[in-house]
């Protein structure tokens, strides 16, 4: 696999999963949670940061 496709599989499975703790975080209010919205948006734009990066031009 190119490093760009291993990216946008990271940068879609951070997506997913801000998405389902956002649904947890909404419904609990736990904080722990919460810390994984941060980190999941975190490793999002750092795979973006590296698509763009890797992209051909």
């Amino acid at each position: 696999m190119k490093a760009n496709q291993i990216l946008k599989w990271i940068f879609l499975l951070s997506i997913v999963g801000m998405a389902m703790n956002g649904i947890l975080y909404s419904n609990t209010g736990e904080r722990g949670v919460f810390i994984g919205i941060i980190s999941a948006a975190v490793l999002g734009v750092v795979s973006g940061i590296g698509i763009l990066i890797t992209r051909k031009r």
